[in-house]
């Protein structure tokens, strides 16, 4: 992958100085999975895509991207890291993908917009804590771009969303004791 990639814009999740330690730890765990950058992608031209980084203490880091085709339909990739924790980054080991019908993306597209995931702000307090798991949330639409991380949400739209990423969508199979 191009060392050029650029992930996130300049100050993506706030104050300038804690936005670049985020961009850098996000930015390694991307590269390291070999995902492309959605970013980039909002500023080549139309397109709609959707992420989940998931980056937990305990858990191997999980990338699950959504990018919807020409014709509606789209495709899910997910993508599970080498190593557990959020510090540890290594290269996908365990990569698989699936067609969406229309229907199924229709779906997560209505979800976004009745979920108001392009009005989100960037960041909540707190944005960590000791043991727990930061969930990255990005979107393009049209040349647009939008991102989101929250520390570990027990609720609310980014959980519901994400959650509808990875389970329904990417059919990961997970116990209860791998969400948080």
């Amino acid at each position: 992958m191009n060392a050029q990639v650029k992930y996130f814009p300049a100050g993506a999740f706030g104050d300038p100085k804690g936005s670049q330690e985020w961009i850098g730890l996000y930015s390694k765990y991307l590269k390291s999975m070999r995902e492309p950058s959605l970013f980039d992608h909002s500023q080549a031209g139309p397109s709609q895509s959707y992420r989940f980084l998931w980056l937990r203490s305990f858990h191997k880091p999980v990338s699950v991207r959504l990018d919807i085709r020409n014709d509606g339909a789209a495709v899910v990739t997910v993508k599970v890291g080498k190593a557990p924790g959020a510090s540890a980054v290594g290269e996908a080991i365990q990569k698989t993908t699936r067609t969406l019908s229309k229907r199924e993306a229709h779906s997560f597209l209505e979800q976004i917009g009745s979920e108001g995931f392009w009005k989100l702000p960037p960041q909540e307090e707190p944005v960590s804590g000791p043991d727990g798991a930061r969930w990255i949330l990005e979107g393009v639409r049209d040349g647009q771009y939008h991102v989101v991380h929250r520390w570990a949400p027990k609720n609310g739209t980014v959980r519901t969303l994400c959650l509808y990423l990875a389970v329904e969508l990417g059919q990961m199979k997970l116990a209860n004791d791998e969400i948080y």
